[in-house]
């Protein structure tokens, strides 16, 4: 019937709930954030070190090779991160958490650096 019709739309029909999507509010991005931080003044200390130093500072220390890899690994992934991270909508305030509208906002923004 038309009423059943009705019924099926998509507006009607339960939203699936989509768990790869990290709120933007949320306690886990918070931490998130704050290690990338923690990261960011490590590498404002080391890489000038290093290069001043034509890499002596830190050549005798296995342990600045991998701490510079897992910064450049984690970088990495915080912008893979950032393709699911929610947004507010600047006019409405709404939180935006469809993810390609996600994805095409964090392009277009001027965060996205390649």
């Amino acid at each position: 019937t038309q009423r059943d019709a009705h019924l099926l739309r998509k507006e009607h029909l339960p939203k699936a709930k989509n768990y790869w999507v990290i709120k933007v509010n949320s306690q886990q991005r918070l931490a998130w954030d704050f290690f990338v931080l923690v990261i960011t003044l490590f590498n404002c200390y080391a890489i000038p070190l290093d290069i001043a130093f034509d890499g002596k500072w830190f050549e005798n220390t296995e342990i600045f090779f991998w701490s510079i890899i897992f910064c450049d690994v984690f970088f990495a992934f915080d912008i893979v991160l950032n393709f699911r991270t929610t947004f507010l909508h600047p006019n409405t305030g709404d939180e935006i958490s469809n993810p390609k509208e996600l994805a095409r906002t964090y392009v277009m923004s001027s965060d996205f650096v390649i």
